[in-house]
């Protein structure tokens, strides 16, 4: 299972951001990424956004989903609204 965290910025030992979280078999929570995204002007422009360059780390993740596959999970920034692909192994199970 994997949880989109909310509610803003957190710091640990993996640094500042928001995180995906997973929950292995026993329900416990791991870390599996963190956002560390800021983005320059000319970034936001190529993207097709009309979004500030800015520090994005302190905006959920939202939305995420696999494709019908199983082997591309996606997940949003929330704010300015940006799409990750994120491809595992995803046969090894938790991380």
């Amino acid at each position: 299972m994997l949880l989109c965290e909310g509610g803003g910025d957190v710091t640990d030992a993996c640094g500042s951001g928001n995180r995906l979280l997973g929950l292995n078999p026993a329900g416990e929570a791991y870390i599996f990424c963190k956002k560390n995204l800021t983005l320059s002007a000319d970034q936001t422009v190529s993207a097709g956004k009309i979004a500030s360059a800015g520090d994005y780390r302190g905006f959920e993740f939202c939305g995420a989903c696999c494709d019908p596959t199983g082997r591309v999970l996606f997940a949003t920034v929330q704010t300015p609204g940006i799409t990750v692909a994120i491809t595992g192994p995803w046969a090894r199970g938790n991380l």
